[in-house]
């Protein structure tokens, strides 16, 4: 499946934008999420302690495959487990 993170196209972009076209999503790059399966072939940055212990041990309870930054600085996320929740989470963080 593809991963589809906004992240992995500004990293293929070479720059942070605070608002990604459709367009940026059609940009040729292994690390475009949105256009190639799996994930990036390489990091997309220098991870933390606690993200790669969450790597090596997911917490799959509760099934999230959904998830969209609050964008609002804190560096905070909201986590979804359908795609209609996921539309609910971006609609509440515009």
């Amino acid at each position: 499946m593809r991963l589809e993170s906004c992240a992995t196209v500004q990293y293929a972009l070479g720059e942070v934008r605070e608002v990604l076209l459709f367009s940026d999503l059609e940009i040729t790059s292994p690390y475009n999420t949105y256009r190639n399966p799996g994930l990036p072939p390489a990091p997309i940055c220098s991870p933390g302690v606690a993200s790669l212990e969450a790597v090596a041990n997911p917490d799959t309870t509760d099934g999230y495959l959904f998830f969209v930054s609050k964008g609002d600085g804190s560096g905070e996320h909201l986590f979804a487990v359908t795609a209609a929740g996921h539309s609910r989470n971006i609609v509440s963080v515009r």
